[in-house]
């Protein structure tokens, strides 16, 4: 390790904590110069930042490419995401599983995360097994996501032994960083949060089903005028746990944005968000919006940015339409990505009471049931746009109810 490098490196990143972007760009492009890994991706990462998300900046792609050949884990790893973005490169399913082995060798916690969740879903009874034990390496490496969800398999005994007291100091411990898990079982005690041997885990992992991970259930219609459709267990629970937790702790009150565009407090939904930036996306949650969009029947290159909501008790989204006004979007003839075509919802839990979706004009409405996942057209066949999609988030009246939504777009909306 070069010490000045490090203290250099140390000092760009207290410039960015204090907002003096600037400076540290030039520092970081002294240092990334001098091929200095970790600098390369700091200063992809704001180059990123600073950039629209539908018009990515070349130079940090480059930087990023330029540390990935020195193994810099979380270079590597970023590029994986990004493959997953068909119109940034050409997605290959073996470049994307040798990119994150690479990065699970070097024991990332998000990839070690993330293959947890590959595993668990796609792979066979001993791949899912050994998800148990990537998700512990992944919790030893500071994943604290991970974290959360080895404490739900270790209480629930899911692909292995049920372990209620280390489960509940788990809980305690996730909690504490601001996790949505359950609170610890009352019955079961504590011990100590920490496995009693370090997980041993293969030199090499099998990821050649990655592509099926995406693949979407065909949707029962509900409903012809807005082609309501939805489908059971889309969500596995832990993939719904797994949103939850990497949007929870970064929850605000929702805000809109008025004609003036001032923001301010929504009046219409009164629930907390969090948009996961594209820049910051995970290989697995990556993948499941492409299974989202799957659903769709659309190109995830065509979605908004992911949203995650939280409602509590006697909150609600009022009755409302998700199609646009003109101000808000460039229509395709213009070069545009034109209007929000489709909307996707998926419920990442159960409430207590209350919370359905409803559709006031058709006369139905969508229990929130975990797992599930819900589609509509805000646009007619012939290019109308829809009334009948008018729909609302009914009060949930006890517990919480969690959803994610994606708005996908006539064409292409983003590319990161």
């Amino acid at each position: 390790m070069n010490a000045p490098h490090e203290q250099h490196l140390l000092q760009a990143r207290r410039l960015l904590q204090g907002n003096r972007v600037a400076e540290a760009k030039q520092l970081l492009t002294v240092l990334a110069n001098q091929s200095h890994a970790p600098a390369m991706y700091d200063l992809a990462h704001v180059l990123l930042i600073e950039t629209d998300d539908t018009d990515p900046d070349g130079q940090a792609l480059a930087w990023l490419r330029r540390a990935e050949t020195l193994a810099y884990a979380p270079a590597i790893y970023r590029m994986a995401v990004f493959s997953l973005s068909d119109a940034l490169v050409a997605l290959d399913w073996q470049e994307l599983a040798a990119r994150l082995s690479a990065c699970c060798r070097m024991r990332h916690p998000e990839a070690l995360c993330d293959a947890a969740l590959l595993y668990a879903r796609c792979g066979d009874d001993r791949q899912r097994q050994m998800a148990t034990g990537l998700l512990e390496a992944a919790a030893l490496h500071g994943s604290t996501v991970a974290m959360a969800l080895l404490g739900e398999r270790l209480a629930s005994g899911l692909h292995g032994d049920a372990d209620p007291a280390r489960a509940n100091s788990i809980r305690r411990l996730a909690a504490g960083s601001g996790m949505p898990v359950p609170a610890p079982d009352p019955n079961a005690g504590f011990a100590k949060p920490d496995p009693a041997q370090a997980p041993v885990l293969p030199d090499t992992l099998d990821f050649s089903a990655l592509a099926s991970f995406v693949q979407a259930p065909a949707g029962h219609l509900r409903e012809p005028q807005a082609n309501v459709q939805s489908a059971e267990a889309f969500l596995s629970p832990e993939e719904c746990l797994y949103i939850q937790c990497l949007g929870g702790p970064q929850l605000q009150p929702s805000i809109s944005v008025d004609p003036n565009g001032q923001a301010q407090r929504n009046r219409i939904r009164t629930s907390h968000d969090f948009l996961f930036a594209p820049q910051s996306e995970t290989v697995a949650l990556k993948l499941l919006q492409m299974r989202m969009a799957a659903f769709a029947g659309l190109p995830l290159q065509n979605a908004e940015a992911l949203v995650l909501l939280r409602y509590a008790p006697g909150q609600e989204y009022l009755p409302h339409r998700d199609y646009l006004p003109p101000s808000h979007f460039t229509a395709i003839k213009d070069g545009g990505s034109g209007q929000r075509l489709r909307t996707v919802i998926s419920y990442l839990n159960t409430p207590a009471e209350g919370g359905d979706t409803a559709f006031p004009l058709l006369g139905m409405q969508v229990a929130a049931v975990a797992g599930r996942i819900l589609r509509f057209d805000s646009i007619q066949p012939d290019g109308r746009l829809n009334a009948a999609s008018l729909h609302a988030g009914t009060p949930v009246k006890q517990g919480l109810k969690w959803i994610c939504t994606l708005w996908l777009r006539e064409q292409g909306h983003r590319v990161l």
